[in-house]
């Protein structure tokens, strides 16, 4: 990540304030955020913070999640995409965590229907994948789509690095994770980044007695953890960047982010989060955000109008249950996917070999006829 890129993004706030939930969920789900819960500090608030911690540290549980976007332009066709997945999850071991999922896209506009569906797993840093249904598609023809069709593939970085060498693979690579994770940890502990709007009573969910919050995000502990959040972000910048650069351009976000927080905060308030709490037992069992957003508010000199509504509902349940995830058999490298793609769709120059590439042949329009 180039310090300099993030500070030409005009959504810096807006992006940071997203991240801040992504994050402190992903750190309590791995328990790297794993706070002391105190009883004499007011519990409205951390009880959901708790509920949290408590699921996603389960050794396993089954989740559900359904994204969808709806794109509302002043002129032209709406568009609506959905994002949907299904699957178990086993951190009984954590240095081997497992996961296998369903996975459903479908994109709709303009009359036309796109639906994909595949499956995925995960063996602690080993990823596999298959495409189960793919439409045909112009730039993706069916005699192509039927070599990788219901084919486990295995994604392995460094095969896809060294086909595709990059800085920024590269940096990828060398970044420490787990010391990034180290460093933010202190920033977490004890902070209540929630905000117990309303408490709107029992219902039954799926067969179980759960307790519905209205949450929202407490405003000044975002905005103050925002800016050590980046301090932090900025000692991992490449080293081909100079301090002096590195220490100007983090400048320059810091004065962004204190000059556009109070104006983000306004367009996208109010921004709440409906949970949902197993009665008794506190387990996590639902989440639900919903926001729409006018384009213009954000860039008002975009040549696009309209509005995008985003929801996002998810569903963890099954705690603790016996699963069984194994591993896919006849798997094939994703770059061996990727050759016989561009080897199909690509026309060959000659005989190709050593460091020879495959490439098309490009006619000349500026040659008189």
């Amino acid at each position: 990540m180039n310090i300099k890129n993030i500070a030409n993004i005009k959504s810096i706030v807006s992006v940071m304030l997203v991240l801040i939930l992504g994050v402190g969920i992903g750190l309590l789900a791995t328990k790297t955020w794993n706070p002391s819960w105190n009883p004499f500090v007011n519990a409205s608030s951390q009880i959901i913070e708790k509920a949290i911690a408590k699921s996603f540290q389960a050794k396993t549980y089954k989740i559900e999640e359904d994204i969808k976007l709806k794109i509302t332009p002043e002129n032209g066709q709406n568009g609506d995409f959905s994002f949907f997945i299904s699957g178990v999850v086993d951190q009984t071991d954590l240095e081997n965590v497992k996961t296998d999922s369903d996975l459903v896209f479908k994109m709709t506009g303009e009359g036309v229907e796109i639906q994909a569906k595949g499956k995925a797993k995960t063996f602690g840093k080993d990823i596999y994948f298959q495409i189960t249904t793919l439409p045909s598609l112009p730039f993706l023809p069916a005699e192509i789509i039927a070599g990788f069709k219901n084919q486990w593939i295995k994604i392995d970085k460094k095969k896809l690095e060294e086909m595709f060498p990059s800085s920024e693979t590269s940096l990828e690579t060398s970044f420490d994770q787990q010391a990034f994770v180290e460093e933010i940890k202190p920033l977490l502990k004890g902070i209540e980044i929630f905000k117990i709007e309303k408490n709107l009573g029992e219902e039954n969910l799926d067969g179980v007695k759960a307790q519905h919050y209205l949450v929202s995000f407490k405003k000044e502990t975002i905005k103050a953890l925002i800016p050590e959040i980046l301090r932090v972000v900025k000692k991992y910048q490449p080293e081909a960047q100079s301090e002096s650069e590195s220490e100007n351009e983090f400048e320059k976000i810091q004065k962004a982010f204190d000059d556009k927080f109070e104006a983000t905060w306004q367009k996208i308030s109010p921004l709440k989060i409906d949970f949902w709490l197993e009665k008794g037992n506190v387990w996590l069992k639902k989440i639900k955000i919903e926001k729409e957003i006018n384009v213009a508010d954000f860039d008002p000199d975009s040549k696009t109008k309209g509005k995008i509504n985003f929801v996002l509902e998810m569903k963890i349940f099954d705690f603790n249950k016996e699963v069984k995830i194994e591993m896919p058999q006849n798997y094939k490298g994703i770059e061996e996917i990727l050759s016989s793609m561009m080897g199909a769709i690509l026309p060959k120059t000659g005989n190709v070999s050593g460091s020879e590439e495959i490439l098309p042949q490009i006619p000349n329009f500026n040659e008189e006829k």
